[in-house]
């Protein structure tokens, strides 16, 4: 089976994230939603994400986490 791109949504507004899956896997994605910035570094550790999509204004300062999401990602995957 061939590998599926798996895409990390992140926003609070919860709606967002449901269309948001709903349309990714309807095109063959391989989609996981989280609502806070707080779990963001151990759901990139956990999914390995090809992409992230991710609300930058939400609260829980999810602006300051991206440097800290680029540290966590595996240097020999590495970032896209």
């Amino acid at each position: 089976m061939p590998h599926r791109t798996r895409v990390l949504v992140v926003d609070d507004d919860q709606d967002m994230v449901t269309a948001l899956l709903a349309l990714l896997e309807q095109h063959g994605y391989n989609a996981k939603g989280i609502y806070s910035a707080r779990t963001i570094i151990s759901d990139v550790r956990y999914f390995d994400p090809d992409v992230i999509i991710m609300d930058i204004e939400m609260p829980g300062k999810a602006d300051g986490m991206l440097p800290k999401i680029f540290a966590s990602i595996d240097p020999a995957n590495g970032p896209c």
